[in-house]
């Protein structure tokens, strides 16, 4: 069986994920195209909960890495500010 990398490169909290769909914790919100707990700075305001649920799984919501890094505005924005 061949072996494929599924690693994926470091989350930088760009929020990207969140305005494409809501993650297991979240709820999505029509009027503004994005989860409800999206914050203005697009960080998850959710993290401690989230982090804390997830601090003995092998893959994590939050330090799993960005798979939506490809043609990722958000991401490539921030990359360039840092």
């Amino acid at each position: 069986m061949e072996n494929f990398n599924t690693d994926c490169p470091e989350c930088i909290q760009c929020g990207f994920c969140c305005i494409q769909n809501p993650c297991y914790y979240g709820e999505w919100n029509d009027d503004y195209s994005s989860c409800n707990f999206l914050t203005e700075n697009y960080l998850c305001s959710k993290y401690n909960e989230i982090y804390e649920n997830e601090k003995n799984q092998e893959i994590k919501m939050f330090g799993s890495g960005c798979c939506l890094n490809f043609f990722n505005p958000m991401r490539i924005r921030k990359l360039k500010l840092k």
